[in-house]
C-alpha cells in the first residue's frame, strides 16, 4: 500500500468513527434490550434458553456477554461490537477494491461507507445486523480472494476461512444465509463448479454443529432453536401478514420503494441503479462477481420467502438490507472512478457533494431515536427506588429499559402493570396477556412514561394499558417527574 494511501485511509476511518460517536445511537427500548438482557443473562450465568428467537443468536449473543463481562452493561459495551464491525467493514472494503480493481476504487468505496447513514445509524445499536454482515461480507471477501489464487494450497485454506467466517456470520443472525443465492448464480453465471468448493463448507458445518451443540446443552433438544424460528414465523405471518409490506401484489415492490424513501439509505439508492446499469451495458468483468452478488440478494429479499414451508415475505425494514451494502457501495465508487472526462469532472463531485451533504443532514435527524427513559434522566430517578423494599410497578416496555439502565439491578422489585406476547412475538397464551387497574396497586412505586406508551399505542393500537393512565389516583404522591411536560416520565407512590 502506497503511503499516501494509507493517509488517506486513516482519514477516512478517523472520520467514519468521528461520525459514529457524535451521532451515537445507543440501544433502543425494542429488540436491542431482549438481547441485552439475554446477553447479561449469559454472562451472570441464569440464562435458560427462552423460546424467543432473539435469545437463539448464539454468535451475536456471547460477543455481547464477553463485553458485558468485561465492561458492565451500559451503551458502550452494548454497542462496541457494532461499531468495531462497522469500522471493519470500511476496511475490509477498501481491500475488496484495492483487491479487485485498484486503491482509488477502495479508497472511494471506504470514504462513501463512512457516511452511508443506514451503515451510521446501526453501527452503535445492539442489534445483529452490521456484525453479521461483515463477517458475511468478510467470507465474500476470501471466497473471491482464493478464486484468483494460482497456489492450489493457499487457495483451499482461503476457502476455508472464507466458509468460517460466513458459519459465523449464521450464528450471529440467520438471514445471512441467503448468501446461498449468490453462490448459486455464481456458479451458473461462469459455469464452472470445483471440487475445492466443498471445503467452503466447512466452516458452517463446524458452525452449524456448535449451534447445535449449544441448543443440547441448554435445552436438551439440538434442533431448539430450528423449532423457536419456525414457531416464530408461524407466528409472524399470522398476526402480521405481510411484514410491514403492502398486500399482495405490492408488497414485491416493497424493498425498491423503501430504498428510494426510507431516509436510512440518504439518497445513495438514487444513484446506485444507475451505477449497475452502466457496467451491466458495458460488461465491465471484473465488476460482474459484486453485480451477482448486489442483485441476487437484492432480487431475493424483495421477492423471495423466510421460509420454505409457505410463502413468507422477508420483513420489510431496512436493516435487512445490511448484506448487500459492500457490493452496492462498491459499484458505486467503481463508477465514481470511471476515467470518462464527463464522469471525472462533473458527475462524480456532483454525487459526492449531493450524498455528504444530505447523509449528514439525515443521520442527524434519525440520531433523534428516544428510548423513552434516557441515562440521564433515569440517573436522576434511580436514587428513589434503588435501595426501596416496595414494589415498582411499569409496563412491559418500560420494565425492561429500566432493567438495562440499571445494569439489571437485582434489588428493585420490578412488575407489570400491563403486557401483551405480541411484543416479543408469539402466540399469547391467556395468562400472558393482562392489564391491571391502578387501583388494583396498593403501597408501591408506579412508573408512568408516557412517551413509550404512545409511541407503542402508534405502533400496536390493539396493545392495552389500565384505562386511568393518563389520569392516575389523586391520592397518589408524585415523587418524581423527569421534566415539565405531560409527556414527562413521572414516579408516583400509591398508598
Amino acid at each position: 500500500m502506497k503511503k499516501r494511501t494509507l493517509v488517506y485511509l486513516t482519514g477516512i476511518i478517523l472520520f467514519a468513527l468521528l461520525l459514529r460517536l457524535v451521532f451515537f445511537t445507543g440501544a433502543a427500548p425494542s429488540d436491542d434490550l431482549l438481547y441485552a438482557q439475554f446477553a447479561n443473562d449469559i454472562s451472570t450465568g441464569t440464562y435458560d434458553t427462552p423460546d424467543d428467537h432473539h435469545a437463539t443468536r448464539f454468535g451475536f449473543l456471547y460477543f455481547i456477554s464477553f463485553f458485558y463481562t468485561l465492561f458492565g452493561v451500559n451503551d458502550i459495551s452494548s454497542a462496541l461490537l457494532s461499531l468495531l464491525s462497522s469500522m471493519g467493514g470500511i476496511i475490509l472494503i477498501f481491500y475488496f477494491g484495492k483487491e479487485f480493481f485498484d486503491e482509488k476504487v477502495g479508497l472511494m468505496a471506504a470514504f462513501l461507507l463512512s457516511f452511508f447513514p443506514l451503515d451510521v445509524i446501526f453501527s452503535t445499536r445492539l442489534l445483529p445486523d452490521v456484525p453479521a454482515a461483515f463477517f458475511l461480507s468478510l467470507g465474500v471477501f476470501l471466497f473471491l480472494k482464493g478464486e484468483k489464487e494460482k497456489i492450489i494450497a493457499k487457495r483451499n485454506i482461503t476457502y476455508i476461512f472464507s466458509g468460517l467466517a460466513m458459519g459465523i456470520a449464521y450464528l450471529i443472525k440467520e438471514i445471512v444465509a441467503l448468501i446461498a443465492v449468490f453462490f448459486l448464480v455464481y456458479v451458473l453465471f461462469y459455469r464452472k463448479i470445483k471440487w475445492s468448493y466443498l471445503l467452503l463448507g466447512i466452516g458452517p458445518v463446524l458452525c452449524l454443529l456448535i449451534g447445535l451443540y449449544l441448543f443440547w446443552i441448554n435445552t436438551g433438544d439440538p434442533l431448539f432453536g430450528f423449532q423457536s424460528f419456525d414457531s416464530y414465523w408461524d407466528f409472524a405471518i399470522n398476526e402480521r401478514g405481510s411484514w410491514g409490506r403492502d398486500t399482495f401484489p405490492m408488497l414485491l415492490f416493497h424493498f425498491p420503494h423503501l430504498v428510494v424513501t426510507d431516509f436510512n439509505f440518504g439518497l445513495f439508492y438514487s444513484f446506485i441503479p444507475l451505477a449497475f446499469l452502466y457496467f451491466l451495458y458495458f460488461k465491465k468483468k471484473a465488476a460482474h462477481p459484486f453485480l451477482i452478488w448486489g442483485i441476487s440478494l437484492l432480487a431475493y429479499i424483495s421477492f423471495g420467502s423466510a421460509s420454505i414451508t409457505r410463502y413468507a415475505p422477508i420483513p420489510g425494514v431496512s436493516r435487512y438490507l445490511m448484506i448487500v451494502t459492500i457490493p452496492t457501495m462498491l459499484i458505486l465508487a467503481l463508477f465514481l472512478r470511471e476515467k470518462n472526462l464527463a464522469i471525472k469532472k462533473v458527475i462524480m463531485p456532483s454525487i459526492l457533494t449531493i450524498l455528504l451533504v444530505t447523509s449528514i443532514g439525515l443521520v442527524a435527524r434519525l440520531n433523534k431515536y428516544d428510548t423513552g427513559i434516557d441515562a440521564k434522566s433515569f440517573n436522576s430517578l434511580y436514587p428513589y427506588i434503588e435501595n426501596s423494599d416496595k414494589k415498582i410497578y411499569t409496563d412491559f416496555r418500560s420494565e425492561i429499559v429500566i432493567n438495562y439502565l440499571s445494569g439489571y439491578d437485582k434489588n428493585l422489585i420490578l412488575e407489570r402493570f400491563n403486557f401483551h406476547c405480541e411484543l416479543i412475538g408469539r402466540e399469547c397464551e391467556e395468562e400472558d396477556t393482562f392489564v391491571m387497574e391502578f387501583s388494583e396497586i396498593k403501597d408501591s412505586y408506579v412508573i408512568v412514561n408516557p412517551k413509550l406508551i404512545k409511541g407503542i399505542l402508534s405502533m400496536k393500537p390493539f396493545i392495552k394499558f389500565p384505562k386511568d393512565i393518563e389520569n392516575p389516583p389523586k391520592d397518589w404522591v408524585t415523587v418524581k417527574k423527569l421534566g415539565e411536560s405531560s409527556d414527562s416520565t413521572t414516579l408516583y407512590y400509591a398508598p
